[in-house]
């Protein structure tokens, strides 16, 4: 399919994914029936309909961006200077491979990300040109590099990364069943490494548990710095569509990224509590009734995420995969039980606040943010909450038993 169908296809979609039932209908009959036009939008509009918050695209849909090609069929390929070893995984911006770069003196493994098609290459290319000095300065012991990008043979955009050997956030967690004490030493890993970046002048803006990885060692490794950017048009109208919704997750995205405000290194605080909501409850802040854009602005921007500690309490004797809320379940029974009585308190106030809908009445950095969990850890008072003399007296307590 040429990029002028792809085009076509796009704006289609695009169209049709706000209308339902007898308006979609008609919208659609004015298509070329059995053209691979039309085909292509009712994959797309079938697959939005059952994926429009997972973070993978339905696996029937890799030829989007591959061609004709499958997968698989791209083992062994050379995509610049890279060749292509095998699959990794996917996401809603493309695929990504491991692959080796090979050289008369070294030989190097990196993740190699393709990107899927409607995306303007030279766009993003220019963009990269543009960024590519301040993400090449992001050397952080928990950030994985980008270190290369460039336009396949086919006209796709990649970017080659560091190959980080490792498993998401949210899995690490549940599989090794770490207390809240071990998941905020990780945040605070988080913190560390996307407050280097905002020191770098970078804002993530896509962060979640999916981009972050966790190494064996117990190490943290942040990927895509930099790529939301370069993928994101400043002036792009965030509003139309939820499939429109730029380079981010909508379940992690700020109220000023729906709106289609300033984005800031606050918004980077935002989600920062949106996962470690996640990490200490085992289930997302918010329920989305639809994708429709009106629904998913509605509920970010607002309705209030319950307190941690309550959605824990009314959680721990059920076994059902569905809290009493509808909220999406990550977590195992065993850790709410544990975590109940943890999570009153401060670290109710420290993820509230972080979830404020105004970006000024949130920490007004990420170190503020961290340097609170900090001073839970050590039984010391949180800016979190008002440092009332009852309070101040109860930290002192608890820390000179």
């Amino acid at each position: 399919m040429s990029p002028e169908e792809w085009k076509e296809v796009k704006e289609i979609f695009n169209e049709a994914v706000d209308l339902e039932g007898n308006e979609r209908r008609k919208y659609l009959d004015g298509i070329a029936v059995g053209s691979e036009i039309a085909a292509r939008v009712v994959e797309l509009l079938e697959a939005d309909q059952r994926n429009s918050f997972n973070e993978t695209p339905a696996a029937d849909l890799s030829h989007l961006w591959l061609g004709d090609e499958t997968p698989e069929a791209v083992i062994g390929k050379q995509v610049g200077l890279y060749k292509i070893v095998e699959e990794l995984g996917r996401g809603g911006m493309g695929i990504v491979y491991k692959a080796v770069h090979e050289a008369d003196d070294f030989e190097r493994l990196v993740a190699l990300k393709l990107l899927k098609r409607g995306m303007d290459s030279i766009d993003v290319l220019r963009r990269f040109r543009q960024e590519r000095k301040i993400l090449a300065s992001l050397e952080h012991p928990n950030i994985a590099r980008l270190l290369d990008g460039g336009i396949h043979a086919d006209g796709l955009p990649f970017f080659a990364m560091e190959l980080v050997i490792g498993k998401a956030l949210d899995r690490y967690c549940a599989e090794n069943i770490l207390s809240i004490p071990e998941r905020l030493y990780l945040f605070q890993q988080i913190c560390q490494a996307v407050s280097f970046a905002h020191s770098r002048l970078v804002v993530h803006r896509d962060l979640k548990p999916s981009n972050i990885l966790v190494t064996e060692d117990g190490r943290v490794k942040l990927l895509d710095f930099g790529i939301a950017k370069i993928l994101s048009s400043e002036n792009e109208n965030v509003a139309a569509t939820a499939t429109q919704f730029g380079m981010m997750t909508p379940k992690y995205a700020s109220p000023e990224q729906v709106n289609g405000s300033i984005i800031s290194t606050s918004s980077d605080v935002y989600a920062l509590g949106l996962i470690l909501y996640e990490l200490l409850t085992g289930q997302t802040a918010y329920k989305f009734e639809s994708s429709r854009a009106d629904e998913v602005a509605r509920v970010i921007n607002k309705v209030e995420p319950v307190r941690p500690s309550s959605v824990v309490t009314c959680n721990s004797g059920s076994e059902t995969d569905k809290s009493s809320t509808g909220r999406e379940n990550t977590g195992s029974l065993k850790e709410k039980r544990l975590t109940n009585k943890s999570l009153r308190g401060d670290l109710d106030n420290i993820v509230l606040k972080a979830l404020r809908k105004e970006p000024h009445r949130r920490y007004a950095s990420v170190e503020q943010f961290s340097e609170d969990i900090r001073r839970h850890l050590e039984g010391l008072p949180v800016t979190a909450r008002a440092a009332t003399i009852s309070y101040q007296l109860e930290k002192f307590v608890s820390r000179n038993r």
